[in-house]
């Protein structure tokens, strides 16, 4: 790589005999102690002629809060801080990577991805940093990466490289962001231009969470977005995608809930956290006692379902808390007792809220929606099959939160196990616009409560047939743990 103009470039490394690599790149500043990293980005981000971007090799990390709020003053006076973790202790590059989720800091993957930022924003006449044009190939990768930008708060376009106009569509500044391994740039528009590329692992997506995995590519989005981040160009106000705002959602009756101290709400809390969005569940009883389970089974419609309700037992005792074909009065008196003494087999002290009494419904198929947070992505939705349904079926697809009503439509069509539902192979078909619906108002609540809900399990929820709803019958909600000083 040829060395770029220093003008505008200041890198700093407290690795001693990385000086004369950088040299040709930039002013190097050699930082023995972490504090001089600090006076070194300030005296950078107060000069006359101050620094487009600012490039830090670092060592070690002592001081994460005050490197976050250093990235954040860089992005506000109009500059870009990016570094480079380099034989890092495992802690300090977990707290580098957490200071990156929450500020403008970019974090390059090797010193040519540093150097390859440092030139493109010192380079670039916008005020701001230059564009992100993600240019696809035949993958969908690059719209997870063109998503994943714009919610980074990038200014990013997604455009397609078999378009024969691609020379007009470019900008003479843009970062060129290739996104799957068939993405190409025409050779003659190659020259001059900062060109990353997002390929997807053989065999696969990223590492991480299950949820990431299936997100194609994850891991190394995840890499490239933090880069792009710190050079990319801000998208204007106004202008970002926005989640579906469903009729009748009541946020603080669930917030009351939410705010318990349970970590893992039991499905009775869990369910009266989730109704006030419209998330629609059959009529239940609670019953605390016999008498009162062979009373409330008077006014149900047998073949009834009793589950044991303990927030200490939310596996069900491994289906072992499920008893399902109850069809007398009696029958539900004696589920009762079977379940409460399976219950305190299983666990002596378990908290016994009681026996959930419900009607059996039935459905064209039964699926499992799920909303989880990455720490890197934010909320990820999927969608799969319940229980045996799910054997056999490719991998849940996900939809990354925000997302628009046609993201919730696409998902539901295009889900595996949408052959179940959608009237293939001669099946009655389901309803698919309340399965869609209900997905919209999961959505609402991931985003409401991004910052105290981790992850959201409803499962199976029963897609009844056209024109007849959907209904979930069990959910969990699994609370954040609160943040230090929160």
């Amino acid at each position: 790589m040829e060395p770029v103009s220093r003008a505008g470039i200041v890198l700093v490394t407290q690795h001693a005999d990385m000086r004369e690599v950088l040299a040709p790149f930039g002013r190097g500043v050699v930082a023995d102690e972490e504090g001089s990293v600090a006076t070194a980005i300030e005296a950078a981000l107060s000069s006359p002629a101050r620094a487009r971007v600012i490039g830090v090799v670092l060592a070690r990390l002592e001081d994460p809060a005050g490197l976050g709020a250093l990235a954040d003053r860089a992005r506000d006076a109009g500059s870009a801080l990016v570094a480079l973790p380099l034989a890092m202790p495992r802690a300090h590059d977990a707290a580098l990577h957490a200071v990156a989720r929450q500020h403008a800091l970019g974090v390059a993957g090797s010193l040519d991805s540093l150097l390859d930022a440092c030139a493109t924003m010192a380079a670039s006449a916008l005020p701001r940093g230059p564009r992100v044009a993600i240019v696809c190939g035949s993958t969908p990768v690059a719209r997870d990466l063109a998503e994943l930008a714009v919610r980074r708060g990038l200014d990013a376009t997604l455009i397609d490289g078999r378009d024969r106009g691609l020379a007009r569509t470019l900008g003479p500044s843009d970062i060129i962001a290739l996104a799957g391994n068939d993405a190409r740039l025409p050779r003659a528009l190659a020259p001059g231009r900062t060109i990353v590329r997002a390929e997807v692992p053989a065999g696969g997506g990223g590492r991480g969470t299950p949820a990431r995995g299936a997100v194609r590519g994850g891991e190394r989005l995840v890499a490239l977005l933090r880069l792009l981040q710190a050079v990319g160009r801000p998208r204007p106000k106004g202008t970002a995608k926005a989640s579906p705002r469903p009729n009748g959602i009541e946020p603080d009756a669930a917030r009351a809930i939410l705010e318990g101290p349970a970590r893992v709400l039991s499905e009775p809390s869990s369910k009266r956290a989730l109704s006030p969005y419209g998330i629609p569940f059959g009529r239940e009883v609670l019953s605390t006692s016999a008498s009162m389970a062979e009373q409330a089974a008077r006014s149900m419609r047998p073949p009834l379902i009793a589950k044991i309700a303990s927030p200490d037992l939310l596996d069900k005792l491994a289906g072992r808390g499920i008893l399902r074909e109850i069809t007398s009065r009696q029958g539900a008196r004696t589920a009762y007792h079977s379940l409460v003494r399976a219950a305190l087999r299983a666990r002596a002290d378990a908290r016994i809220l009681g026996v959930l009494l419900s009607e059996t419904i039935r459905g064209i198929a039964e699926v499992r929606i799920r909303a989880v947070r990455d720490p890197d992505l934010g909320f990820l939705i999927q969608l799969g099959g319940s229980g045996d349904l799910g054997l056999g079926l490719p991998p849940d697809p996900v939809m990354l939160v925000p997302a628009t009503r046609a993201d919730v439509v696409e998902l539901v069509a295009a889900a595996p196990v949408a052959r179940y539902y959608d009237g293939s192979f001669g099946r009655e078909p389901g309803d698919l616009r309340a399965l869609a619906e209900t997905i919209a108002r999961l959505v609402a609540f991931a985003s409401d409560f991004r910052d105290s809900v981790s992850e959201v399990v409803l499962d199976p929820v029963v897609v009844r047939a056209k024109g007849q709803g959907v209904v979930a019958t069990d959910a969990r909600v699994s609370v954040s743990p609160p943040k230090p000083g929160g």
